[in-house]
């Protein structure tokens, strides 16, 4: 699986240009992180748990209760270790990133070389390099989240599918799913290509698959007296999006707030797709990306970075196809048009870039305007044993205190008065729950019960359209027993 593997001397000069698309996509993506210090917010809570198990309590949010409300054992058990060597967790968090974005870009050079995916070296590295430098895809390394390493993954059992099914294949499915539980989608598209490309039912596969799902289950079972991950259940309870909301988010955040510019992208993909479908790498890719629409459309609960699999999927087979349309072809293309073709995507690219940038630096600015700043007055003038309410868990990262949420991710409790009484405000939960203070949104304060105190009240007023982020308002009150 080497990227200089293929010894043509004619192909010299493509493999400089892979490498220098590999040290500017890695420079960008560094200087992202520098200039804006870009974080989603769901990964101060990967953060937690990370800290959490540098210290030695293992992978929970409140020291002393198992709880799993981390959607991804594998990336906070890995941000754990690299607390447990001195540095921090947040700035090992986007080494990590960018680390398995450069393990994708070496894994996605390998299936189109090694798996009769593309034979020309110049469409190979302009594949390779639309992907890697896709302003739509490369922030997500230094956003702390677990999806670069999941990417990967994806990436690895793709490759893996169609070089052998060996105890390599399997060890990537069982990481599959403990880095997050859609994993059974890739694991699916695997399954379904390699019943099509052999006609036969794949038993060793199959069987291989139903030990990874038991070790799953077990797993949860055994930390947390559960065999379905909790942030499973809470998000199914909870939240209960439509298919038609859910295919417009994709839209509004990736497809300039159009639906039928999506349509088009789906049916473009669907035609190179069936048109090209004899290559196995189109084959498994569209097959992939297919099943990640699917769950995108029909997930209860859609935040950007579960559309991401979908994304860079379905580039990754329209980019495919058109190389083997080309490829096919009897008049073939000069090498400088490829070059030619890369330097425009380069250029727009560098005005994604700007864009994102700019944005990054807002959404870091609402964080610290919320969140942080919520956190850090609750660790600045409550008592370091305070029961702390929150709708956002980043806020109990920053307090450094005992928290419990809404929906459930790390309080159970919560999740069975959702069950019991949808209709409960959040202030009532916070009441029964008999904490100290609750950090709830302004517009959802409804009714305040008496015994609550008003102290604070954080808002911001800037927004960044493009990745849908608006004002918000946030009240701080604190509970008299």
């Amino acid at each position: 699986m080497k990227l200089l593997a293929d010894t043509n001397k004619d192909n010299y000069g493509w493999r400089i240009v892979l490498l220098g698309v590999l040290f500017g996509g890695v420079l960008v993506r560094w200087l992202l992180f520098a200039r804006t210090g870009f974080t989603i917010g769901d990964a101060f809570i990967c953060f937690r748990f990370g800290e959490q198990f540098a210290a030695g309590h293992g992978l929970v949010f409140n020291p002393g209760e198992r709880v799993g409300g981390n959607t991804s054992p594998l990336h906070t058990l890995c941000l754990g270790l690299g607390g447990c060597t001195g540095m921090s967790v947040s700035m090992f968090a986007r080494l990590f990133g960018i680390a398995c974005d450069i393990g994708t870009f070496f894994v996605m050079e390998a299936v189109l070389r090694t798996s009769r995916g593309v034979r020309s070296m110049s469409y190979r590295t302009a594949i390779v390099a639309a992907v890697f430098l896709c302003p739509l895809l490369f922030f997500y390394s230094v956003s702390g989240m677990e999806t670069p390493l999941y990417i990967l993954l994806i990436f690895f059992l793709v490759w893996r599918t169609l070089q052998k099914v060996d105890w390599v294949y399997f060890l990537t499915g069982l990481l599959l799913v403990f880095c997050r539980p859609d994993a059974i989608v890739a694991i699916g598209a695997s399954l379904l290509f390699l019943t099509l490309s052999t006609r036969k039912i794949p038993w060793q596969a199959l069987i291989g698959v139903f030990v990874i799902g038991l070790v799953y289950l077990g797993f949860n079972y055994l930390c947390y007296k559960t065999a379905i991950p909790p942030t499973v259940a809470v998000k199914a309870v909870a939240y209960h999006k439509t298919a038609a909301e859910n295919f417009q988010y994709i839209a509004d955040r990736f497809f300039l707030h159009r639906a039928w510019v999506l349509v088009v992208y789906l049916g473009l993909t669907g035609a190179l797709w069936g048109g090209f479908r004899r290559n196995p790498v189109v084959l498994l890719s569209g097959i992939t990306a297919l099943g990640y629409l699917l769950f995108a459309v029909f997930a209860p609960y859609l935040r950007t970075w579960y559309v991401v699999p979908f994304l860079t999927f379905s580039g990754f087979t329209i980019l495919t196809a058109l190389a083997t349309a080309v490829e096919t072809m009897s008049v073939p293309i000069p090498d400088a048009f490829v070059v030619g073709a890369l330097a425009v995507y380069t250029l727009a690219a560098c005005y994604g870039y700007k864009l994102v940038f700019h944005e990054s630096r807002i959404w870091r600015g609402l964080t610290r305007a919320l969140s942080e700043s919520e956190g850090t007055w609750l660790r600045d003038n409550t008592p370091s044993d305070a029961r702390v309410f929150v709708t956002a868990l980043e806020t109990g990262y920053f307090s450094k205190r005992y928290t419990v949420d809404y929906p459930g991710l790390v309080c159970p409790a919560v999740l069975q008065m959702i069950k019991s009484t949808p209709q409960m405000e959040l202030l009532e939960m916070a009441d029964r729950l008999e904490v100290d203070y609750a950090v709830v949104p302004t517009e959802l304060c409804k009714k305040v019960p008496p015994n609550f105190r008003l102290v604070k009240i954080f808002r911001t007023e800037r927004e960044a359209p493009h990745m849908g982020l608006g004002e918000g308002f946030y009240s701080l009150y604190q509970r008299q027993p």
